[in-house]
Protein backbone atom coordinates (compact mmCIF):
# COMPACT_ATOMS: atom_id res chain seq x y z
CA UNK A 1 0.00 0.00 0.00
CA UNK A 2 1.38 3.20 -0.72
CA UNK A 3 2.35 5.79 1.69
CA UNK A 4 -0.15 8.55 2.72
CA UNK A 5 0.24 12.16 1.21
CA UNK A 6 0.14 15.09 4.03
CA UNK A 7 -1.97 17.82 3.37
CA UNK A 8 -0.51 21.04 3.93
CA UNK A 9 -2.65 23.56 5.37
CA UNK A 10 -2.83 27.09 4.03
CA UNK A 11 -0.48 27.58 7.46
CA UNK A 12 1.84 25.99 6.20
CA UNK A 13 2.23 27.23 2.53
CA UNK A 14 1.48 30.64 3.46
CA UNK A 15 2.22 31.30 7.23
CA UNK A 16 5.95 31.65 7.10
CA UNK A 17 5.97 33.76 4.56
CA UNK A 18 3.86 36.28 5.93
CA UNK A 19 5.69 36.56 8.83
CA UNK A 20 8.89 37.24 7.34
CA UNK A 21 6.59 39.92 5.05
CA UNK A 22 6.04 41.52 8.22
CA UNK A 23 10.14 41.80 9.64
CA UNK A 24 10.83 43.81 5.91
CA UNK A 25 7.56 45.85 6.37
CA UNK A 26 9.04 47.05 9.37
CA UNK A 27 11.68 48.86 7.46
CA UNK A 28 10.03 50.45 5.15
CA UNK A 29 7.63 53.62 5.72
CA UNK A 30 5.14 53.51 8.54
CA UNK A 31 4.37 57.27 8.70
CA UNK A 32 5.06 60.02 6.33
CA UNK A 33 4.19 63.88 5.75
CA UNK A 34 3.98 65.17 2.48
CA UNK A 35 4.01 68.66 1.50
CA UNK A 36 1.25 69.72 -1.18
CA UNK A 37 1.61 73.21 -3.61
CA UNK A 38 -1.49 74.18 -4.69
CA UNK A 39 0.30 76.03 -7.67
CA UNK A 40 2.33 73.09 -8.99
CA UNK A 41 0.32 71.07 -12.21
CA UNK A 42 -1.77 68.52 -10.97
CA UNK A 43 -1.51 68.96 -7.40
CA UNK A 44 0.92 65.97 -6.62
CA UNK A 45 2.08 65.89 -2.91
CA UNK A 46 5.88 65.13 -1.59
CA UNK A 47 6.81 63.12 1.11
CA UNK A 48 8.88 65.05 2.91
CA UNK A 49 9.25 63.09 6.15
CA UNK A 50 9.19 59.43 6.38
CA UNK A 51 10.04 56.85 9.13
CA UNK A 52 9.41 53.31 9.07
CA UNK A 53 9.00 51.15 11.86
CA UNK A 54 12.60 50.29 12.90
CA UNK A 55 12.95 53.86 12.87
CA UNK A 56 10.47 54.26 15.54
CA UNK A 57 12.08 50.96 17.67
CA UNK A 58 15.96 52.40 17.23
CA UNK A 59 15.51 56.13 17.34
CA UNK A 60 16.92 56.47 13.44
CA UNK A 61 16.59 59.48 11.24
CA UNK A 62 14.12 59.62 9.62
CA UNK A 63 13.61 59.70 5.82
CA UNK A 64 12.20 62.02 2.47
CA UNK A 65 12.85 64.75 1.08
CA UNK A 66 13.81 67.10 3.67
CA UNK A 67 16.12 64.57 5.17
CA UNK A 68 17.72 64.00 2.10
CA UNK A 69 17.99 67.98 1.91
CA UNK A 70 19.35 67.80 5.28
CA UNK A 71 22.50 65.17 4.49
CA UNK A 72 23.54 67.31 1.53
CA UNK A 73 23.28 70.62 2.82
CA UNK A 74 25.94 72.00 5.09
CA UNK A 75 24.75 73.72 7.45
CA UNK A 76 21.22 71.24 7.69
CA UNK A 77 17.58 71.52 6.52
CA UNK A 78 16.75 71.74 3.19
CA UNK A 79 18.98 73.67 0.24
CA UNK A 80 17.80 76.77 -1.37
CA UNK A 81 16.25 78.51 1.49
CA UNK A 82 13.13 77.20 0.65
CA UNK A 83 12.04 75.41 3.73
CA UNK A 84 14.32 76.18 6.62
CA UNK A 85 13.63 73.31 9.68
CA UNK A 86 15.43 71.29 11.86
CA UNK A 87 15.28 67.56 11.84
CA UNK A 88 15.90 65.35 14.30
CA UNK A 89 16.14 61.51 15.29
CA UNK A 90 13.04 59.60 15.06
CA UNK A 91 11.71 59.42 18.83
CA UNK A 92 11.80 56.02 20.02
CA UNK A 93 8.37 54.62 20.45
CA UNK A 94 7.82 51.46 23.42
CA UNK A 95 5.67 49.85 21.03
CA UNK A 96 7.58 49.83 18.20
CA UNK A 97 9.95 48.20 19.87
CA UNK A 98 7.96 45.34 21.34
CA UNK A 99 6.29 45.22 17.88
CA UNK A 100 9.50 44.39 16.37
CA UNK A 101 10.10 42.12 18.80
CA UNK A 102 6.68 39.75 18.56
CA UNK A 103 7.44 40.47 14.54
CA UNK A 104 10.96 38.49 14.89
CA UNK A 105 9.73 36.06 17.60
CA UNK A 106 6.88 35.32 15.19
CA UNK A 107 9.87 34.25 12.27
CA UNK A 108 11.56 32.72 14.83
CA UNK A 109 8.84 30.83 16.05
CA UNK A 110 7.37 29.83 12.59
CA UNK A 111 10.55 28.32 11.73
CA UNK A 112 11.96 26.64 14.66
CA UNK A 113 9.10 25.16 16.26
CA UNK A 114 7.18 21.98 15.24
CA UNK A 115 3.88 20.81 14.48
CA UNK A 116 0.97 22.35 16.71
CA UNK A 117 3.24 24.71 18.65
CA UNK A 118 4.10 26.13 16.01
CA UNK A 119 0.99 27.09 14.46
CA UNK A 120 -0.34 28.03 18.20
CA UNK A 121 2.86 30.34 18.63
CA UNK A 122 2.58 31.71 15.53
CA UNK A 123 -1.39 32.92 16.41
CA UNK A 124 -0.25 34.49 20.11
CA UNK A 125 2.89 36.45 18.20
CA UNK A 126 0.27 37.46 15.45
CA UNK A 127 -2.03 38.85 17.51
CA UNK A 128 -0.20 40.66 20.39
CA UNK A 129 1.97 42.44 17.22
CA UNK A 130 -1.25 43.29 15.52
CA UNK A 131 -2.63 45.09 18.80
CA UNK A 132 1.17 46.86 19.29
CA UNK A 133 1.02 47.74 15.20
CA UNK A 134 -2.72 48.88 15.63
CA UNK A 135 -1.43 50.87 19.12
CA UNK A 136 1.50 52.98 17.21
CA UNK A 137 -0.82 53.78 14.54
CA UNK A 138 -3.60 55.26 16.94
CA UNK A 139 -0.53 57.22 18.98
CA UNK A 140 1.76 58.02 16.28
CA UNK A 141 -1.25 59.41 13.77
CA UNK A 142 -2.39 61.87 16.44
CA UNK A 143 1.06 62.94 17.49
CA UNK A 144 2.26 63.38 13.82
CA UNK A 145 -1.14 65.64 13.06
CA UNK A 146 -1.16 67.67 16.77
CA UNK A 147 2.91 68.59 17.02
CA UNK A 148 4.61 68.14 13.54
CA UNK A 149 2.42 69.01 11.36
CA UNK A 150 1.74 72.11 12.89
CA UNK A 151 5.64 72.88 13.03
CA UNK A 152 5.55 72.34 9.81
CA UNK A 153 2.74 74.98 9.08
CA UNK A 154 4.44 77.53 10.98
CA UNK A 155 8.13 76.89 8.98
CA UNK A 156 6.79 76.84 5.46
CA UNK A 157 4.40 79.88 6.30
CA UNK A 158 7.90 81.50 6.64
CA UNK A 159 8.68 80.90 3.31
CA UNK A 160 7.82 82.63 0.21
CA UNK A 161 8.62 79.55 -2.11
CA UNK A 162 6.36 76.98 0.36
CA UNK A 163 3.68 79.76 1.64
CA UNK A 164 0.17 78.23 1.23
CA UNK A 165 0.73 74.76 0.66
CA UNK A 166 -1.18 71.74 2.65
CA UNK A 167 1.19 69.77 5.04
CA UNK A 168 -0.57 66.27 5.35
CA UNK A 169 0.19 63.17 7.14
CA UNK A 170 -0.65 59.87 7.17
CA UNK A 171 0.14 56.04 7.18
CA UNK A 172 2.72 55.01 4.42
CA UNK A 173 3.22 51.47 2.84
CA UNK A 174 4.74 49.31 5.63
CA UNK A 175 2.01 50.05 7.94
CA UNK A 176 -0.44 48.86 5.92
CA UNK A 177 1.42 45.72 5.00
CA UNK A 178 2.51 45.07 8.02
CA UNK A 179 -1.02 44.77 9.30
CA UNK A 180 -2.40 43.12 6.30
CA UNK A 181 0.39 40.23 6.81
CA UNK A 182 -0.43 39.72 10.57
CA UNK A 183 -4.55 39.92 10.07
CA UNK A 184 -3.23 37.15 7.59
CA UNK A 185 -0.86 34.86 9.97
CA UNK A 186 -3.59 35.05 12.69
CA UNK A 187 -6.47 34.21 10.37
CA UNK A 188 -4.16 30.82 8.82
CA UNK A 189 -3.32 30.01 12.40
CA UNK A 190 -6.75 29.87 13.86
CA UNK A 191 -8.31 27.90 10.74
CA UNK A 192 -5.28 25.61 11.06
CA UNK A 193 -5.72 25.05 15.18
CA UNK A 194 -9.57 24.83 14.24
CA UNK A 195 -8.74 21.80 11.63
CA UNK A 196 -6.95 20.08 14.04
CA UNK A 197 -9.55 20.73 16.98
CA UNK A 198 -12.24 19.71 15.04
CA UNK A 199 -10.59 16.41 13.62
CA UNK A 200 -10.60 17.43 10.84
CA UNK A 201 -7.98 15.23 8.74
CA UNK A 202 -4.81 16.46 7.34
CA UNK A 203 -3.99 13.25 5.32
CA UNK A 204 -5.43 12.53 1.64
CA UNK A 205 -6.52 8.43 1.61
CA UNK A 206 -4.19 6.53 -0.51
CA UNK A 207 -6.42 4.94 -3.51
CA UNK A 208 -7.22 1.55 -2.89
CA UNK A 209 -5.09 -1.24 -4.64
CA UNK A 210 -7.18 -2.66 -6.81
CA UNK A 211 -6.55 -6.87 -7.75
CA UNK A 212 -5.23 -8.06 -10.59
CA UNK A 213 -8.49 -8.67 -13.25
CA UNK A 214 -8.35 -12.76 -13.98
CA UNK A 215 -8.90 -14.07 -17.47
CA UNK A 216 -12.34 -15.91 -17.83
Amino acid sequence: MAEPKVKKSPWAKFGKVLHVVVVVAFFLPFFGISCRDKDMPGGESIDVITFSGADMAMGCAPGGLAAQAKDEADGGGMSGGSLDMKIDKVKIEPLAIIALLLAVAGVLVAFLAKGRQAVMGSLITSVLCLGAVVGIWVKVSGEIDTAITDKMKADMDKSSMMKGSTVESGGRMGLWISLACLAGCAALAGMALRDRNTGMPDVVPPSPDLPPARAI
